[in-house]
């Protein structure tokens, strides 16, 4: 089998991979150790991780800087908060909670219709709507 040239070729021990391989190895792997950990950990929505995960490993975005990760971690961790205290404080109120989760849906589409990263949006969909559920 020839390897074509203009193609970037890693050598990992004994084995070339090209481009292609190395993102499927990356995927194969990726969503293993994701599903790995969820289980591990004995989490109730571990279903949901592979599907995230992959939805990381397989974006045709470049890959974010370190200030860009640490920004989207601190935000979807300020979602997943925010998700809690919506949970813990305001679901036993229905006639408050109802119209604000509206509130909070239209804000987030808002921000998925923006020039924002779609992957920020969904990630704070699930923060904010599925955590207190």
């Amino acid at each position: 089998m020839s390897v074509d040239s203009s193609a970037a070729v890693t050598t990992i021990g004994r084995w070339q991979l090209d481009q292609r391989s190395r993102r499927v190895l990356r995927y194969a792997v990726g969503s293993t150790l994701a599903m790995t950990v969820a289980l591990g950990i004995d989490w109730q929505l571990s279903y949901l991780v592979p599907v995230l995960s992959l939805s990381f490993l397989a974006s045709p975005a470049p890959r974010p800087s370190l200030k860009q990760g640490i920004g989207f971690i601190a935000l979807i961790a300020a979602g997943c908060v925010a998700g809690l205290m919506l949970g813990r404080y305001l679901i036993s109120y229905p006639l408050v909670y109802i119209p604000f989760t509206g509130l909070v849906l239209l804000h987030l589409f808002y921000i998925k219709a923006s020039a924002t990263s779609p992957m920020l949006a969904i990630w704070l969909l699930i923060a904010l709507l599925v955590i207190p559920f």
